[in-house]
């Protein structure tokens, strides 16, 4: 028997500083979203699935790096991207 679609959504916010005022980045929001079927038999199962990364294409910076040479600070975010698989599984 199969089980309904799946719907993920996450959110995630984040403000950082540094004591030093040029290090200093704005608050930001991503959202993700990832979609799924999946169908569990006796002994098998089976899932298909597909998601996207940052869904409304936010700017944001991934990674700071305190001590980065010639004022290279901020690292950008990848941009909006996508995910799609399957996975089957069996149990004996």
């Amino acid at each position: 028997m199969g089980r309904p679609v799946t719907v993920n959504l996450g959110q995630y916010s984040f403000y950082a500083t540094y004591p030093l005022p040029i290090l200093k980045t704005d608050a930001y929001l991503v959202s993700d979203l990832r979609l799924g079927y999946r169908y569990a038999g006796e002994s098998w199962s089976f899932e298909s699935f597909a998601g996207i990364y940052n869904l409304f294409d936010e700017s944001y910076n991934g990674n700071i790096r305190v001590n980065a040479a010639f004022g290279r600070y901020y690292e950008p975010a990848p941009e909006r991207n996508g995910y799609a698989g399957i996975q089957l599984g069996f149990r004996y």
